[in-house]
């Protein structure tokens, strides 16, 4: 086992190329005119910038460099012969061993910033609660159509700057191949940043969740999942390990919510700091949280006509909702690692789970690999 938490500032000559301004623009009708404008913010593109800095820079065996150093290049997608609409746009960074990477975003991935500009309709009442909108992306480029820059202070406001010092990564450097001879795959692992779960930290999980479900009316519980981020000196992989789940004490539990209290965070907070303080576990911390879903799909009552020759039934309430997705951002953001594994049930009332990390600026159902036991040490 080996701590790595030196820090390593890369130079490529994509510093200093400027990038179009992306604007999102609302509309009522799929074809009609836009009601309403939202820029996109340096922080709207967090998500996608950590998703680069994982796959281009962590996963190529340079987990020592921060995502801060690592400067992006946005190109906007056009759709055909339409202008400055667009389709999406591609994020382009260089990691410090001169190797390119590019990756690709539609326009969903900025759905938060058309969120924006809907709260703004609500509150003047061009657009009504629950009423459908649409949204289309433009770039612009030049003399800056669109202001990025925060609103103006107020007269008089006092003036300061804040400079983020973003800490090196605690890791450990461990084999990945020698952890793979002993573990086994759940569900599609192919192309993601590989996941291990202990068996008993899985079993913590899941009983978390489930817990809910013996209330009357089911509610919502669960956990939040720890361990190290790793990186293998082999294949240059950057890797999780879950080897313990901290179950939630004095959250806000509801059918269809869970909410983090400030008691909620403070033992969860005091619990990893004392994991820390041991030696053996200062790359520990929270690498993704866990919750049930313990009711039953939506329409369960519309069970499909070949339902009983169907071997497994799909039809679940196994999905990220818009809050679990707000709350990933926002916990999680440059944490790029992180996932969300939520347990619940098909429409036969049968226990399922999936786990959801980011791809394309959303949570994506993806798999992990599950081993016996872990020991660092070793």
């Amino acid at each position: 086992m080996k701590e790595n938490v030196a820090a390593n500032v890369p130079t490529n000559d994509l510093v200093g190329l400027e990038s179009p301004e992306l604007t999102v623009v609302a509309k009522l009708e799929p074809d009609g005119p836009g009601v309403e404008r939202e820029p996109v913010m340096d922080a709207d593109l967090v998500d996608m910038q950590s998703e680069m800095w994982l796959n281009g820079c962590l996963r190529k065996g340079y987990p020592d460099s921060q995502m801060a150093e690592m400067p992006m290049r946005l190109l906007p997608i056009f759709k055909d012969g339409e202008g400055r609409r667009c389709a999406g746009f591609q994020l382009e960074a260089r990691n410090p061993g001169g190797e390119t990477t590019s990756s690709q975003f539609g326009i969903q991935s900025l759905g938060h910033v058309a969120g924006r500009a809907s709260r703004r309709l609500l509150s003047t009442g061009v657009l009504k609660p629950n009423e459908l909108y649409y949204y289309e992306v433009i770039a612009e480029q030049g003399d800056g159509a669109v202001d990025r820059r925060p609103m103006t202070e107020p007269p008089g406001a006092a003036s300061f700057t804040l400079k983020a010092k973003p800490q090196p990564l605690v890791y450990l450097t461990m084999s990945l191949p020698r952890l793979l001879e002993r573990a086994s795959a759940v569900g599609p692992v192919d192309g993601w940043c590989p996941v291990f779960y202990t068996v008993d930290a899985f079993t913590k999980a899941e009983r978390f969740s489930r817990r809910g479900a013996m209330m009357d009316p089911p509610i919502e519980s669960g956990g939040v999942l720890l361990g190290p981020i790793c990186s293998c000196p082999e294949t240059g992989e950057f890797f999780v390990v879950v080897n313990d789940a901290l179950e939630l004490a004095e959250a806000e539990q509801n059918s269809f919510s869970l909410e983090y209290s400030s008691e909620t965070w403070g033992r969860i907070l005091a619990a990893v700091r004392a994991r820390q303080a041991h030696r053996a576990n200062r790359a520990d911390r929270i690498v993704g949280q866990c919750h049930g879903h313990n009711f039953l799909p939506p329409h369960d009552d519309q069970r499909c006509d070949e339902c009983d020759q169907r071997l497994t039934c799909t039809m679940t309430s196994v999905f990220v909702s818009a809050q679990d997705l707000l709350w990933s951002r926002s916990v999680f953001a440059r944490q790029p690692w992180t996932f969300c594994h939520i347990f619940g049930l098909n429409a036969r009332a049968q226990e399922v789970h999936g786990i959801f990390g980011f791809r394309g600026g959303q949570l994506v159902e993806r798999g992990f690999h599950l081993i016996a036991d872990f020991e660092p040490e070793q």
